[in-house]
């Protein structure tokens, strides 16, 4: 890059030698300023101030310009635009493009930057932010030269979806389970029920039983002991506490039922609690 600079003031020294020889003072001026920014667009190019380096060459590529230095000039422009990196700024939503909102690189508005044209920066580290409202999003950019047409997305949030209606617009406080849970939970009290009133049936038939056996037996004698009347104890306690068990499951089951049939009509395929109990 040092020989294209050197050249840039070669060709500064030989158009102001130039221009003082066959022009007058205006024009010797006009070939000092074209050369001038020949020269100060090559360090800036040096530097990494590409789009500070596009314009100085725009300046010294002009037709007014002396051709010695319009020539270069007008090289140096393509190069520079193949070297300048660019980005393509886009908002989206739910997938969806979002035209409205602002958009600044490195604290500089970029006008019309969500129409999807390209944007060219220097080479380097950026800084790309994104407003709309109290939304502000940011994105950090890092260009290498020659890098095109380099996406910046800003993705932004959906809005919240409402809660879908019910067909009751005004609920209970308390809403009733679902009919199935309804149903279960009566099998399950009626058959705590059943369950009661059987071992209550069983334990107390066998208990008796051997309570009269041994009465006619032993207890005539008066000589029952602790290891013949034990048992039967056991089994009558059983039977009562079968009894107890019964005894709570129907009533649960009724309470059950009358609430059941309180909290709404009842379907043509509704649970059928039973009615009657034999014991």
């Amino acid at each position: 890059m040092s020989h294209v600079i050197k050249r840039g003031s070669a060709l500064a020294l030989a158009v102001t030698i130039g221009a003082s020889a066959l022009h007058p003072s205006p024009a010797r001026a006009d070939g000092a300023a074209c050369a001038d920014a020949a020269e100060r667009s090559q360090k800036a190019r040096k530097a990494g101030k590409l789009l500070e380096a596009r314009a100085l060459v725009s300046t010294c590529a002009a037709p007014s310009c002396p051709a010695l230095v319009r020539t270069d000039c007008q090289a140096w422009v393509l190069e520079l635009e193949k070297e300048l990196p660019s980005i393509v700024v886009r908002a989206r939503r739910a997938g969806k493009d979002v035209t409205e909102g602002k958009v600044e690189v490195d604290g500089r508005p970029l006008e019309g930057a969500l129409d999807g044209h390209a944007t060219p920066l220097d080479p380097g580290r950026h800084e790309a932010r994104y407003r709309r409202g109290d939304v502000t999003l940011v994105e950090p950019i890092v260009l290498s030269p020659g890098e095109k047409n380099r996406m910046v997305v800003f993705e932004l949030e959906g809005p919240k979806e409402p809660p879908k209606p019910t067909k009751d617009s005004t609920p209970s406080a308390s809403a009733a389970p679902p009919r199935e849970s309804r149903n279960t939970l009566g099998w399950v009290f009626g058959g705590v029920a059943i369950a009661g009133i059987g071992t209550f049936a069983v334990f107390q038939g066998m208990g008796q039983s051997e309570y009269a056996s041994a009465k006619e037996g032993c207890g005539a004698a008066r000589t029952c002991d602790e290891e013949t009347l034990s048992p039967i104890r056991t089994k009558l306690t059983i039977s009562g506490v079968g009894l107890g068990v019964g005894l709570a499951g129907l009533a649960a089951l009724g309470v059950f039922l009358l609430v059941h049939d309180s909290a709404g009509p009842r379907s043509k395929t509704g649970w059928v609690a039973p009615s009657t109990f034999v014991f």
